[in-house]
């Protein structure tokens, strides 16, 4: 399962530090898997990508990938597992 994040604002964007960005995989409100350490994908002049590869669940259920940027408002998509 892969997580990617592409930002997009002006070009000091490309210089910007993502050290405290975190991504956590949720379920039932409790941490499955956290990482603070994204990989850098391909950029372009205006964006910057950011990506992280989970190891996809196996067991049924309803889970949240837990995206925090600061100063950014917090992004959780919802996906379910429905079966193996």
């Amino acid at each position: 399962m892969s997580l990617i994040l592409t930002l997009k604002g002006p070009p000091k964007l490309q210089n910007a530090v993502f050290s405290n960005l975190t991504a956590t995989l949720m379920r039932d409100d409790k941490v499955a898997v956290e990482t603070r350490t994204l990989e850098e994908g391909t950029a372009g002049p205006d964006a910057r990508v950011l990506k992280q590869e989970f190891r996809a669940p196996m067991e049924p259920g309803a889970y949240t990938v837990r995206v925090a940027v600061p100063a950014i408002e917090l992004f959780e998509p919802i996906f379910a597992v429905i079966g193996p």
